[in-house]
């Protein structure tokens, strides 16, 4: 063991050596890009991307706390946050880190949920009451979702059942204002937005 100032302990060892490439885990995660030109495959140390055509690793993103990656509906970028809240954005045509955003809340979340887009991170919080967040500035845009279900992204603005209040409601990130869709008696889940149309 090395570390903390301690020196090197081993008995018996009779040769030791550095992997050039060291051992990775199984794949954890697989994800096709929405125009199926690229593949991620994660791991527990990190993500790799891969072409489809031809059928080639791309670069490796070193990510040991990463939650599930994904792309973006565009399939330009990498999304994805950490459990500690961090979120980056890697572009796959520059294989490099476009931003990362370092998210502080005084809340603990039991949950978190990041969009596809990556700019907007919902999380569920002890008291089932779901707050969203912009990513790029930390700022919490909307709160006190009691016993929400489902969120979603779609065409901009956040959808989810606020089930605590029997409703379907729609969030616009930016400005926070949530805007009730339909009133829906009991407690309802799934909400799948087709435009112009949602089912629940």
């Amino acid at each position: 063991y090395t570390g903390l100032g301690r020196r090197e302990s081993l008995h018996a060892v009779l040769n030791k050596s550095v992997l050039n490439s060291p051992l990775r885990g199984e794949i954890s995660h697989l994800r096709f890009s929405p125009d199926g030109k690229f593949v991620l495959a994660q791991d527990d140390s990190g993500i790799n991307v891969l072409s489809v055509e031809p059928f080639a690793s791309l670069f490796r993103i070193d990510a040991p706390e990463a939650k599930p990656a994904r792309f973006t509906p565009d399939s330009q970028d990498i999304v994805f946050s950490t459990f500690g809240l961090r979120v980056e954005t890697w572009n796959i045509a520059e294989q490099k880190m476009r931003d990362a955003h370092e998210l502080v809340t005084r809340k603990s979340f039991l949950q978190t949920l990041l969009s596809p887009d990556g700019k907007t991170m919902a999380g569920l919080d002890e008291d089932l009451s779901l707050d969203l967040i912009d990513v790029a500035s930390g700022r919490t845009v909307a709160r006190g979702f009691a016993m929400p279900h489902s969120p979603r992204v779609h065409r901009g603005r956040g959808w989810m059942l606020h089930s605590g209040a029997g409703r379907l409601v729609l969030v616009d990130p930016a400005s926070g204002r949530a805007q009730t869709g339909t009133e829906l008696p009991r407690y309802k889940r799934g909400p799948a937005p087709h435009d112009p149309i949602a089912l629940v």
